[in-house]
């Protein structure tokens, strides 16, 4: 169900009644009774394991729940409801709207980025990007699985390249992070939405998108809290279970310090899980931040 939806349902019914028919669902749905439960100190000793999201039924089935909101997007035909940002999905437009504003260039590597979840975001709210597309001046890179990128191209030039022309193909699905002198031009924004907490190596993925030299990194819909880093069970999605990250504030920070960046801006958001063995006295939040590059 949607957040408002639940919200309206949970404002109806007494709360003993509300938490035991999200109980039910869960159960008959394949999940846990919480969002995260559990404490482990690596991802490796979460009981499920490390997750292997290179799996090509599990990439088509998140394609297509996704590709109605690429062909909104990309139509632009639909106006957007009021909404309230619970994910960090507007930073990324916000940024880039800096560079359209200039008429810079942008390059923008969205890793992890699916189905074109940064695309959506740039054309859902920023009202000058199709021309910005159409003079050539965005290059938008989406990084990910092999099993991904194999489902995403087998429908994204059909939805994007239809409506979204310029003087040439603007977009790039990478299997794997392009060198630097491979983007196009320099890496503006590196987005990574949703995406750190899941892998196991962190400090070495971000020791490797550094190498790219984005002047911002937008890092959105992050665990974090303010006792030391620890994993723990994702248990939200039918019949699965994935190992997650949440990450101490500083540390992450810090981690970003020593790659010559700043927190330019952070958010929490207020979202409601379910979460269960927290640390005492440490609760954890949904975070979005942005980096920008403060060394040479």
């Amino acid at each position: 169900m949607k957040t408002s939806t639940v919200s309206l349902v949970r404002s109806l019914l007494p709360p003993v009644v509300f938490s035991a028919l999200v109980h039910l669902s869960h159960r008959l749905h394949g999940m846990g009774s919480y969002t995260f439960e559990g404490r482990w100190e690596s991802l490796v000793d979460v009981p499920c394991g490390v997750a292997a999201y290179d799996e090509v039924i599990l990439a088509r089935k998140i394609v297509a729940s996704r590709r109605a909101n690429l062909e909104a997007a990309v139509a632009g035909e639909k106006e957007l409801d009021a909404m309230i940002d619970d994910n960090g999905r507007t930073i990324l437009p916000l940024v880039a709207a800096c560079y359209v504003s200039r008429s810079a260039p942008l390059s923008i590597i969205d890793f992890g980025g699916g189905l074109g979840v940064g695309l959506v975001s740039l054309l859902n709210h920023l009202p000058d990007i199709r021309g910005y597309i159409a003079a050539g001046k965005l290059n938008y890179v989406i990084v990910e699985t092999p099993s991904m990128c194999t489902a995403v191209e087998e429908v994204f030039e059909e939805i994007v390249g239809r409506d979204l022309v310029g003087p040439r193909v603007f977009w790039r699905i990478c299997r794997q992070l392009p060198a630097p002198g491979e983007v196009g031009g320099p890496v503006g924004i590196l987005n990574m939405a949703s995406v750190l907490q899941y892998i196991d190596p962190w400090r070495e993925l971000l020791k490797a998108l550094v190498q790219l030299r984005p002047r911002h990194i937008i890092i959105s819909e992050t665990p974090v809290t303010r006792t030391k880093t620890y994993a723990r069970m994702q248990c939200n999605m039918p019949n699965r279970r994935l190992a997650t990250w949440v990450f101490n504030h500083s540390e992450l920070l810090d981690e970003l310090g020593r790659h010559g960046y700043t927190a330019r801006f952070t958010t929490k958001h207020d979202l409601p899980l379910r979460i269960a063995d927290e640390p005492s006295g440490f609760p954890s939040r949904m975070t979005s931040f942005v980096f920008e590059r403060t060394a040479s």
